[in-house]
């Protein structure tokens, strides 16, 4: 049944900051090219509460969608996108199926 991941991750440092930036162009040459990953979005965040159009360079997280649990959890953790990102700093994952 098809799963959908959110991945954060988080960089407190100038250094991951930037490093996340790179990611974020060169993961979308790195997922497409991820087996079993359906549609997926590479998100950012804001400062402060609600929509503010101030991003927040620290966090920054991977949406996508799987056609199984089984595969969601193995892509995310081993899959080259998701492992350089949480070799870095990887706050937390989220893995959604309907029941």
């Amino acid at each position: 049944m098809q799963t959908v991941s959110l991945s954060l991750y988080r960089f407190d440092r100038l250094a991951g900051r930037a490093f996340a930036v790179g990611m974020m162009g060169a993961s979308r040459v790195m997922l497409p090219r991820t087996e079993g990953i359906g549609a997926w979005k590479l998100c950012g965040s804001g400062v402060g509460e609600g929509f503010t159009p101030l991003p927040n360079t620290a966090v920054w997280a991977i949406l996508a969608t799987w056609p199984d649990e089984a595969t969601a959890r193995a892509q995310t953790a081993h899959a080259s996108a998701f492992a350089a990102m949480r070799d870095r700093d990887q706050v937390g994952k989220l893995v959604v199926r309907p029941q």
